[in-house]
């Protein structure tokens, strides 16, 4: 439900840039200063918190879901090489998002994001279902 959540927000999120980028609205002024902000930059900074918080959300529940089905000899083999190949992944991934950005724009950006979120949410299901099956037969 969270995952689906997240992926809600970002694909609200992007639908929403992509109506505000095609408008003529004018920059909300800072109070007591003579600087101004458009409304999607408050609307992206904000975007900007959500990802930081629900990233360490779904960090936290993959871990505890193979802390939850692993034994403590198995979790020493494994979370450091999940560990280091996440780091990677992640770093491979973000070296992507420029391109994808240039081409499909920060709305589109903002659906694959929540598309990729929604796959995630598919293989957690269907882990959760391997494991409670598993977990039966012992």
């Amino acid at each position: 439900q969270t995952t689906f959540m997240c992926a809600s927000v970002l694909w609200a999120a992007g639908a929403l840039i992509y109506f505000l980028q095609g408008m003529e609205i004018s920059p909300i002024p800072i109070p007591f200063t003579d600087a101004s902000i458009k409304v999607i930059q408050i609307l992206v900074g904000a975007l900007f918190i959500f990802r930081e918080s629900y990233v360490q959300l779904l960090t936290s529940q993959y871990w505890a879901f193979m802390a939850s089905i692993l034994t403590p000899d198995q979790s020493a083999k494994w979370f450091s090489p999940i560990s280091g190949l996440t780091s990677i992944t992640s770093a491979i991934s973000g070296l992507g998002v420029r391109t994808l950005v240039d081409k499909l724009g920060l709305p589109g950006a903002l659906g694959v994001a929540g598309a990729i979120l929604v796959t995630s949410l598919v293989f957690t299901e269907k882990a959760y279902t391997i494991s409670d099956a598993v977990s039966r037969l012992w």
